[in-house]
Order: C-alpha cells, then sequence, then structure tokens
C-alpha cells in the first residue's frame, strides 16, 4: 500500500492512469481514460480522511471519476493506451477543464471547477451527507422560515423554542416527583410561547405501558391548529433535515421529527406545505449554486 500511496500521490498529478468500468457484452474489459488528480471523492482528500482510499480521475472531457484503487492503472508505458489517452484529449476543447491546467507540458490543479454548481452527478450522496449539504442549523431555519410566514400571509409569525418537561410520581403515598421526561418543541406562531413548559403528568404512579412507551405517548402536547411544527424531540438544537435525492432529484423533508419515535408524542396539524418545500428548494438550489454546505445568517 505503501508503493501504491507514492505512486498516487501529489508528485504525479497528471500521470495518464485509467480505470476499468467493467465488462462490454463480448465480456471484454471497458475503460476510462485520463489523467491523475488525487485522493477521495473530490481528490483533495489526505491520508487522515475516510476517503483516502480512493482515487479520482479526471477525464480529457472534463469529468470526474473515483474509485477503488484496485480498479486503477499506471499506462505512461503502454503506447496502446497512451494514444487512446490522446485522441480523447484531441477531442476536447480545454483537455481536462475545469480540473487541471496544462503549462510547459506539466499538470497544474486549476479549482475552476469551484466556480460551477454543485450537482447531484458531481459526488456520491455520501459525500453531500458528510458535508451536510442536506441540513441546517434549526435557529438558522426557523427564524428564516417565522419570516417567510410573516411576509406571506402579513401577519408577525414568531419562531419559538419551548422545553416540555412532564414530571410524574414514582409510586403512591409520595409527595415528590421523581420520574422526568421532556422534550423539545420547535415552531411557529402568531404567538409567543414561554421558552419552559413544566406539566405534572398525573397525580397517580406513571407506567410504562411497553418498553418503548413515555408520558409523552400516554399524553401527547396539542399543537393549535394554525401553528406550524419545525421539529419536536430531544437535541436542545438540532440540525434540520432538508430532504434526501431519489433518482437524482431532490425530495424536500417537511417531517418535523428527527426520531420518529417522537411521532406519536405531539398532535399537530402543519399547513402551507407547499410554501415550506419551495423554501427548501431554495436553499438546496442556493447551496449547490454557491458550492456552501453550511449557511449562516448572512
Amino acid at each position: 500500500m505503501n508503493d501504491l500511496n507514492k505512486i498516487y500521490s501529489e508528485e504525479n498529478l497528471g500521470m495518464p492512469i485509467k480505470v476499468r468500468m467493467g465488462k462490454n457484452e463480448h465480456n471484454e474489459d471497458v475503460y476510462i481514460y485520463g489523467r491523475y488528480y488525487g485522493r477521495g471523492y473530490d481528490g483533495e482528500s489526505n491520508i487522515e480522511n475516510d476517503d483516502y482510499h480512493l482515487i479520482a480521475l479526471v477525464t480529457a472531457g472534463g469529468s470526474l471519476v473515483r474509485g477503488g484503487v484496485c480498479h486503477y492503472e499506471v499506462i505512461k508505458d503502454n503506447k496502446e493506451d497512451l494514444e487512446k489517452l490522446k485522441y480523447f484529449e484531441e477531442l476536447a476543447n480545454k483537455p481536462y477543464s475545469p480540473f487541471l491546467n496544462i503549462i510547459n507540458n506539466k499538470f497544474y490543479k486549476s479549482y475552476e471547477y469551484k466556480k460551477l454548481p454543485l450537482t447531484f452527478k458531481h459526488y456520491p450522496l455520501k459525500w453531500f451527507e458528510e458535508n451536510g449539504y442536506f441540513e441546517i442549523d434549526a435557529d438558522l431555519f426557523g427564524n428564516a422560515l417565522s419570516a417567510l410566514f410573516t411576509a406571506y400571509f402579513g401577519e408577525r409569525y414568531f419562531y419559538n423554542k419551548v422545553n416540555i418537561r412532564y414530571e410524574g410520581k414514582s409510586r403512591y403515598g409520595l409527595n415528590y416527583n421523581d420520574i422526568i421526561q421532556s422534550r423539545n418543541m420547535f415552531l411557529l406562531s402568531t404567538k409567543e410561547y414561554q421558552k419552559n413548559s413544566k406539566i405534572f403528568f398525573s397525580e397517580y404512579p406513571y407506567r410504562n405501558r411497553h418498553y418503548f412507551d413515555s408520558m409523552f405517548k400516554q399524553k401527547p402536547i396539542s399543537i393549535k391548529e394554525e401553528d406550524y411544527l419545525i421539529n419536536f424531540g430531544h437535541p436542545s438544537n438540532p440540525k434540520i433535515r432538508l430532504g434526501k435525492v431519489e433518482d437524482e432529484k431532490f425530495v424536500p423533508n417537511t417531517i418535523p421529527f428527527n426520531d420518529y419515535e417522537h411521532k406519536e408524542e405531539v398532535n399537530y396539524n402543519n399547513q402551507n406545505i407547499d410554501l415550506v418545500e419551495d423554501f427548501i428548494y431554495e436553499i438546496i438550489d442556493y447551496k449547490l449554486s454557491n458550492r456552501k454546505a453550511t449557511l449562516d445568517q448572512e
């Protein structure tokens, strides 16, 4: 492996290589030809990154191809393969753009690709997941959504964070509460809620009906019909899941739970799904267009 790390290293940027992509109908190996670009999904990883085992090849047409090292082969001493690579280079208007520049027959990373919008074809979905493209800070999302609701409906909407705590007795005859369960609720409302809410669940001892039971399942929180529930559960400031990709298309998420175990603990009636979905699409488009996974208030 050390020898391979020396071969597929920064010193050999632009080295001619090919990657085996499978078999054709005649059971012959099929290859993609190009130049060595780097390690990892984006060709910018180092030995400390989890994706360092991947090799990144850039084709003459400007596409990045990644895969395991066992599928790659150096072709700098293979005349036939070099002729094929030269053919593809001659077909390209600007070979290896926007990833590599060629100056005096030497290759340099140009980073021009960073000026182009991302698409879900650029990298594996795991890369987008790991870099936070499908998440957003709860406060950032809630405050922006409250401004959107206010502008759309012409009535002031507040972004509320409420910690709700249920307290119950442990058994008969005791006058203190020693069973406590809490949830954090994030919602939009024309009303400003108190940040903390404590509710005595019962004067009688609380008993689980089954292993996954909770006080909140036995007595769900009810939210006003006109309020919009953004998130409900344990974390005090969770990351909001914006959606997922199916068949290379983004599908927005409007389910207000990071963990589905909480879905029976609150009664809500989220309206205006189209408004929220359109807003999520705008956020994702902005992230991809600007290659900016993490957003701030600005």
